[in-house]
């Protein structure tokens, strides 16, 4: 064999290799493999009950994460539009397991720490929610309860009784009603609905424009910014961004989170169904276990008046 021969061959066989190890290594950000979770649990009531504790073993040793028979939470690290971001892969066993919760109560104006609530609650994982008990309008449910019935053109999120999620654009009374009758019409019900927005991204398009500003959101201001997204049945994620109160965060523009959350849904092998803002600034507090993990640098905690959070079945 001449020279060139073998070193023509030892090339093809390091290219092989090489090819062969990328296959066997997953990307940074990607899900090695699906998740099952078990099936035949005892749902929670629809109501302002307190999930089972989550088992202190069952958070992953490196903080990142947490796991058991009935849901599974994993936190990601990245890097986008000058800022750091984390991004949440979360799945759970039955719809029950997201739940909202209030500082106070739904009726009652009264504002904590997410991770206060959260404690209270026992969740897994929250994000802040949509302070809406400081605004006398907008259209609420909380826990399956009409709270409030004013809506005044904001985009609205609502989360029926088989965790899907459904949309409202600029949402007066008739688009409201419009969006009931057709989770009524699928012989489902409105768990909780949100009235913050806007919708960013809707069947894995980025839909919020550019130059568009969006009541009082800062829509074209950098700022840390609280995504929640739905990825497929029972599976959802959660995007938390840094701001410029951060240290090396300059913080993302509406439109810029938009694009992101596809991103990142795309990172996990996974399309975005859906996307919604939530309260961002200071307000936006991502918890784990109990504590704040986003904005690790940033002393700046903000008390808010409710959470979006997901429960274990598992007592």
């Amino acid at each position: 064999m001449g020279k060139k021969t073998a070193d023509a061959l030892w090339m093809a066989l390091t290219i092989l290799l090489l090819m062969t190890l990328a296959l066997l290594i997953p990307s940074a950000g990607a899900v090695a493999e699906e998740v099952v979770l078990a099936t035949g649990l005892n749902p929670l009531p629809v109501d302002l009950t307190a999930g089972p504790k989550p088992d202190k073993s069952k958070y992953f040793a490196d903080g990142t994460g947490y796991q058991d028979d009935s849901i599974y939470v994993k936190i990601y690290q990245d890097r986008a539009y000058e800022s750091n971001i984390l991004y949440v892969h979360i799945k759970i066993a039955d719809p029950t397991q997201l739940r909202t919760a209030p500082a106070s109560t739904f009726v009652h104006k009264g504002n904590q720490l997410a991770a206060t609530i959260a404690k209270r609650y026992h969740a897994v994982a929250a994000i802040n929610g949509d302070y809406f008990q400081f605004n006398t309008e907008r259209h609420i449910v909380r826990q399956g309860t009409l709270v409030r019935n004013r809506p005044t053109g904001e985009d609205l999120l609502f989360i029926d009784s088989a965790g899907d999620f459904h949309v409202a654009y600029r949402a007066r009374k008739p688009e409201v009603e419009a969006a009931r009758a057709a989770i009524d019409a699928q012989g489902r019900t409105v768990v909780n609905a949100f009235s913050f927005g806007p919708i960013l991204v809707d069947n894995d398009q980025a839909v919020f424009p550019e130059k568009e500003n969006y009541f009082n959101t800062a829509a074209l201001k950098r700022a840390q910014r609280a995504i929640i997204a739905q990825l497929g049945p029972l599976e959802y994620m959660i995007v938390s961004t840094e701001g410029p109160e951060d240290p090396s965060s300059q913080g993302l523009q509406l439109h810029e989170a938009a694009l992101y959350t596809v991103e990142a849904a795309h990172k996990l092998g996974k399309t975005c169904l859906y996307a919604y803002n939530l309260d961002g600034g200071s307000s936006n507090s991502l918890v784990l276990n109990g504590e704040k993990v986003n904005s690790p640098k940033n002393p700046k905690k903000r008390a808010v008046s409710d959470i979006i959070y997901f429960a274990t079945l598992v007592p």
